[in-house]
């Protein structure tokens, strides 16, 4: 995909049109296409693509 803008397109999906210029935000979007989930609950299993979402999880179940 063409960068229109270097700065606000530093970084662009190769499956869509998103775009970031934090690598964070973009490494946690590319997850949604591959399926990648590196995070696990430790007490149950549950897997999230990113780590505000083991939080959420365990505030939620209390593990």
């Amino acid at each position: 995909m063409a960068r229109p803008d270097r700065l606000l397109f530093k970084y662009v999906c190769f499956a869509c049109t998103y775009h970031s210029y934090n690598v964070g935000n973009f490494k946690t979007h590319v997850r949604t296409h591959t399926g990648d989930k590196p995070f696990e609950c430790y007490a149950c299993g549950y897997k999230s693509a990113s780590p505000a979402g083991m939080s959420y999880h365990r505030r939620k179940t209390g593990h």
